[in-house]
């Protein structure tokens, strides 16, 4: 399994919190337990090429792909599992969770338009998936 790098964090705290400063954002990363120096922080900010917009920070379409949208999943008893995304984010979602994945953890997935189906062997491999996908996107909740 893929460990998020900081820029994976920094990349979903933007997109699923109104991050107006970098003080925000070394507060967001300091609850998962974080710790970057503001200069640090400003480098990384710039190398991703994040812009503020609104007064507060955004990435820009051309580069939210690389992190994509979870709004919300579900397990079935038999492992199935159902990730929803905005229109038209299943297929980047698909082939995130397939670079995450490896067999045994998963089978495959299938993306749809705005959902993925992500097959496990069982319950128990679903559910150990599911708590790895939790870590990506802290806003699924089972």
């Amino acid at each position: 399994m893929h460990n998020p790098s900081i820029n994976d964090h920094i990349r979903h705290i933007i997109e699923t919190n109104p991050i107006r400063t970098q003080r925000d954002l070394q507060h967001h990363l300091h609850q998962r337990g974080i710790s970057i120096p503001q200069a640090t922080l400003s480098r990384k900010l710039h190398a991703l090429k994040l812009i503020k917009s609104g007064g507060v920070y955004t990435i820009p379409a051309e580069h939210s792909a690389l992190h994509p949208k979870v709004r919300s999943a579900h397990i079935s008893d038999a492992g199935l599992i159902i990730l929803h995304t905005p229109p038209g984010g299943a297929g980047s979602l698909a082939h995130f969770v397939d670079q995450l994945f490896r067999p045994p953890d998963i089978l495959g997935t299938i993306a749809g338009d705005d959902s993925v189906l992500i097959i496990t062997q069982n319950k128990t491999m679903g559910t150990r998936t599911l708590k790895a996908l939790q870590a990506h996107f802290p806003q699924i909740t089972t």
